[in-house]
C-alpha cells in the first residue's frame, strides 16, 4: 500500500528515517529546501489517516538536517542529524550535531556533547537510554554518544585510522 505524505520545499524534498512505535504512529524525518543554500529540517507524522508536516527545530541559518529517527512509545522519540549557521567556517566547524526530542506533544532540540560533526543513525533500547552515531568533525573520526532528555555523553570509539571514518546506522 503506497500512503502519500506532504510535499514541502519548492526545491527539495528528502524523507531519510521512519520509525513506527505502533502501526497507527509513526515519524519520518529528513530535510526541505525553497531556496538554494538553504536547507531546513523536516518532520512528518502518521496517526492512522493521512501525513503531515510538523513543526521541527531549526536550529542553524543555512543547513538542517535530520538523518534518522528511532522511538520507543508514541511519546518518547529523538532524531538526529546536523545543521550550521554558515559554510564559510572551516571544515572541521562546518557541521554541529543535532539532536531533537518529541515530548510533550512537540520537538525540541537537546544538548549534544560534540559540537562539531554529524549524526548519521539514533536507536533507543528504552526512554532512558538511546544511541547515535556518526562522525566527528569533517568525518576523520567516527562518533557515538549515548544519552536522554536528561542529556548525552560522548563515548569513546575505535579509530578506523581512515582518512574519512563516518558510522551510519546503529
Amino acid at each position: 500500500v503506497v500512503v502519500s505524505s506532504p510535499n514541502v520545499g519548492s526545491i527539495a524534498s528528502d524523507l531519510d528515517s521512519v520509525a513506527c512505535p505502533t502501526v497507527d504512529d509513526c515519524w519520518a524525518v529528513g530535510v526541505y529546501s525553497y531556496q538554494y543554500g538553504v536547507q531546513h529540517s523536516l518532520v512528518e507524522h502518521y496517526s492512522g489517516g493521512d501525513w503531515a508536516v510538523v513543526d521541527a527545530p531549526n536550529p542553524g541559518s543555512v543547513d538542517n538536517w535530520l538523518d534518522a529517527v528511532a522511538c520507543v512509545d508514541p511519546a518518547h522519540c529523538w532524531a538526529v542529524g546536523y545543521f550550521a549557521q554558515s559554510r564559510t567556517a572551516s571544515a572541521d566547524q562546518f557541521a554541529h550535531t543535532l539532536i531533537v526530542q518529541y515530548i510533550g506533544g512537540a520537538w525540541g532540540t537537546v544538548d549534544s556533547s560534540n559540537l562539531f560533526g554529524d549524526l548519521e543513525g539514533v536507536t533507543c533500547v528504552s526512554s532512558a537510554e538511546c544511541w547515535a552515531v556518526g562522525a566527528e568533525g569533517n568525518g576523520s573520526s567516527t562518533l557515538i554518544e549515548q544519552g536522554n532528555s536528561g542529556g548525552w555523553r560522548e563515548v569513546s570509539s575505535v579509530p578506523a585510522n581512515r582518512a574519512q571514518s563516518i558510522l551510519g546506522q546503529v
